[in-house]
């Protein structure tokens, strides 16, 4: 976890397309892109049990995120 302060600016998360600057700045090819297609989902409570499961994820996305 990363925690910073500056005086009353408290940040708790840096994520991939964060940033803090400070002053006169100038962001050259500043960039991020993140695609995620998720098929299971989630499971709450206790002692639960997931097994033997098949997923599919239907991607009907003509355009996807590609690195360059």
């Amino acid at each position: 976890m990363v925690k910073i302060w500056f005086q009353d600016l408290q940040v708790n998360s840096v994520s991939n397309s964060s940033g803090i600057f400070s002053g006169d700045n100038i962001h050259l090819n500043w960039k991020h892109s993140r695609k995620t297609n998720d098929g299971f989902g989630s499971i709450q409570g206790n002692s639960n049990i997931s097994k033997g499961n098949v997923h599919i994820v239907f991607d009907r996305d003509v355009v996807d995120v590609f690195k360059k």
